[in-house]
């Protein structure tokens, strides 16, 4: 067997993902590993003296003659590591060492300083040792490179003399036990050229906010050398939250995985935050910090001086335990120590509470500003209304053709799960190919083909899988999206290839929309809002396969009329040989009621769920797509030009950009009550709408597992948002330039 190995350029890529280029990040993993060393010294001494002392941290920057990049240095006075200690802290990375119930240690991935130590070594070599005194002997840790760039170490006792380890002591302020870490800092880390700038970016970096609290015994000292050796004390004083900018505080509970997670929210007045950097700060009850975010929020002109702190109760053992067990593993804080893993389950269930609160005190506490409504013109509000239909039906549509119930691996391989589909033109859709693991093995390639004449589009054109992908002993299914874009007049032909094996499907293409029943039997759309009428119908989907011409579908309602009580299947049902589409038509209900219809067929039913209302003109972003269009005011000029909220959906244009006032002249003049554009504003306005529009849809697209978004199909996800974007601006700008009352 032959281990695989990772390009060059592929693990250059992994050792600067890991910490990035902020020279705050590297600092952070040491500093908050000395600390906790401290806090675990301080939670086992029964020495008051001990307890109240201000137990130093030295930050030591030089620049040695011989070298020419700066090295950073980081001394401590707390517990001091053995041998047996290193060996366990580096020997297995990503383990479980940092011991965090004790001291709350904000260490959850086992992987810190193993990460500034690859970095040095990894860019060019640079200086990595870790050198720490335990109980009157020194200990060193050796890194280095192996011949296939992976991270070696090597922990062992220094042959020292008694009189050298007093010097040693001497040069490195260590009276008793203590640690130093030394690493160079890569070229491509960002240092700032002037001392004064590094001291306020470590005093400003949020993951140091309470660390360096002056009311904290604890004394963080920054020494440049050699040109100064003055230490510097380190305060994030001028970055704390003050009791007189206290506006509001709230706690509230929220479900994610059957546990009840306590929170807290205190809000803040922060007119420094352009400044300070400082948005939510979030927080476990120990004041560990792990993250600094507006919650997708960033640039509500309302939350420009809006500031506060999330504490989550027991937030540390939650995210620790989530990452120890054996099946689901969730990050719920990403490793790369940048914050929520925003696609994760607990930052969609936490904000599923918090955006209704940071609303309300937007609402009240936010900047007042006058908001231009542009759907107040007709115009503006049927071509929303289109573009919502079209976002709905993409976000619908895409990702299927039909069920997969009762599908074993593939006898011959491969096998994709319809030897022949019919797609609409204009949408999006998800194609499975079965994969039998026990014939095709883990990273043995796929490759797909077909002659597309532009009628389609899709990815990946290689397909992969992994350990983790196998099902039902040794089923893979994986996904090939496929981009309809115009009507075919013959079936292409898509081929699947692996060494000697192969598999086609025959892909049409209409102008008629297809839907695949994943059940078998399905309503599309299942949800339907009504506005008072003689008759309305719903779109019933069949697939042939399970429910062939002759069957007898039945139906009911609750209360709602229903024009027949059963329906046979006839050929004139039929989109294609395998789905058909029947339209089952109902009376009117009461306005603001709402109604169930079912179709059943055997043990098999489908539910049309009927919303009757007086109008229906209603805000679709609660349904998560694009809510209303305005013109966003602010005192100071904004680089971006429009932007779509995540709590409300609400597309943003904002009046005071450049682009945009050089475009629209001035937006603040505007009607508030009958907001009208030109012709040619229309056109940049319908720009704009189609821009951000394009941009949620692709988003949706890749969080629903529909499109990646990895560095190796960032052409593919851009080229999505093109296609999608020309295709909305057709649909708005045709809808705001038509002719004649709607």
């Amino acid at each position: 067997m032959e281990r695989i190995v990772n390009d060059e350029r592929k693990a250059d890529r992994d050792v600067r993902k890991s910490l990035g280029n902020d020279i705050c990040r590297f600092l952070a993993e040491i500093i908050t590993n000395s600390d906790d060393s401290y806090r675990k010294l301080e939670t086992e001494s029964k020495d008051s003296e001990y307890i109240v002392s201000k137990k130093p941290i030295y930050i030591d920057i030089s620049k040695p003659k011989l070298k020419d990049y700066h090295v950073v240095t980081i001394i401590d006075n707390a517990e001091g590591m053995d041998k047996d200690r290193l060996y366990k802290v580096f020997k297995k990375y990503g383990a479980d060492t940092a011991g965090g119930e004790a001291t709350g240690s904000r260490g959850l991935y086992g992987q810190g300083a193993t990460d500034v130590m690859k970095a040095a070594v990894f860019d060019d070599n640079k200086l990595a040792s870790v050198k720490s005194i335990k109980n009157g002997k020194l200990y060193e840790v050796v890194f280095q490179l192996d011949e296939n760039k992976e991270l070696e170490f090597e922990a062992r006792e220094s042959a020292i003399s008694a009189r050298d380890l007093v010097n040693f002591r001497v040069k490195y302020r260590i009276p008793e036990n203590g640690t130093i870490v030394m690493f160079g800092v890569p070229d491509y880390v960002k240092m700032p050229s002037k001392k004064d700038s590094l001291r306020e970016r470590i005093e400003k970096f949020y993951m140091f906010r309470f660390l360096l609290d002056p009311a904290k015994n604890r004394d963080v000292l920054l020494t440049y050398k050699p040109e100064n050796l003055v230490d510097y004390k380190l305060s994030s004083q001028e970055y704390l939250f003050s009791d007189d900018n206290l506006l509001d505080s709230k706690e509230f509970e929220f479900n994610n995985e059957d546990i009840i997670v306590r929170c807290k929210i205190d809000f803040y007045r922060n007119v420094d935050k352009e400044s300070n950097g400082t948005k939510f700060l979030v927080v476990d009850e120990k004041n560990n910090v792990y993250d600094n975010t507006m919650f997708g929020l960033e640039n509500d002109q309302q939350a420009t001086t809006l500031s506060g702190l999330l504490t989550i109760h027991g937030f540390y053992n939650i995210c620790k335990t989530r990452l120890n067990r054996k099946e689901n593993k969730e990050a719920i804080v990403l490793d790369n120590r940048t914050g929520f893993d925003t696609k994760g389950s607990f930052y969609i269930d936490l904000v599923k509470v918090l955006y209704q609160i940071l609303r309300e005190a937007i609402n009240q506490h936010g900047e007042n500003k006058r908001e231009i409504t542009l759907t107040k013109n007709r115009k503006f509000s049927d071509a929303l209304s289109k573009l919502n239909r079209y976002l709905r039906e993409s976000l619908d549509i895409d990702g299927h053709f039909g069920g997969l119930r009762g599908v074993t691996a593939p006898q011959e391989g491969i096998r994709f799960q319809r030897p022949a589909i019919t797609t609409t033109a204009g949408k999006g859709y998800g194609l499975k190919l079965l994969i039998n693991s026990d014939l095709i093995k883990e990273n043995d390639e796929i490759t797909l083909e077909c002659e597309t004449f532009g009628h389609i589009e899709f990815q990946p054109k290689v397909i992969t899988y992994q350990k983790k992908d196998i099902t039902n002993g040794n089923l893979v299914i994986k996904e090939v999206h496929i981009d309809a874009i115009s009507s075919t007049l013959v079936p292409l032909i898509m081929t699947a290839k692996n060494n000697e094996r192969e598999t086609q499907v025959a892909i049409s293409v209409t102008g008629e929309e297809v839907f695949y029943p994943e059940t078998g039997l399905e309503f599309h759309n299942d949800k339907i809002t009504i506005v008072p009428a003689f008759t309305h119908f719903g779109t019933l989907y069949f697939d042939t396969k399970i429910i062939p011409v002759g069957s007898v579908i039945l139906l009911s309602s609750d209360a709602l009329p229903l024009n027949e009580e059963m329906i046979e299947i006839k050929e004139e049902h039929l989109i294609n040989n395998d789905i058909g589409k029947i339209r089952v038509y109902f009376g009117d209900g009461v306005v603001d009621n709402d109604y169930e219809i079912n179709a059943i067929y055997g043990e098999l039913i489908a539910t049309l769920k009927v919303m009757e209302r007086e109008s229906q003109n209603r805000k679709d972003g609660q349904n998560g797509l694009i809510s209303d269009i305005k013109i966003e005011p602010s005192s100071k000029p904004v680089p971006y030009q429009a932007y779509r909220t995540p709590d409300q959906g609400i597309l943003k244009i904002m009046s005071n950009n450049v682009i945009n006032k050089v475009l629209l002249g001035d937006l603040d003049e505007m009607n508030q009550n009958n907001p009208t554009f030109n012709d040619t504003q229309k056109k940049y306005v319908s720009e704009l709408v189609s821009n951000e529009a394009a941009k949620f849809l692709v988003k949706q697209l890749v969080e629903n597992g529909k499109l990646s978004d990895s560095l190796d199909n960032v052409e593919a996800y851009l080229n999505k948002i093109q296609m999608e974007k020309v295709k909305i601006f057709d649909i708005f700008y045709k809808a705001l330039s038509a002719t004649g009352k709607k």
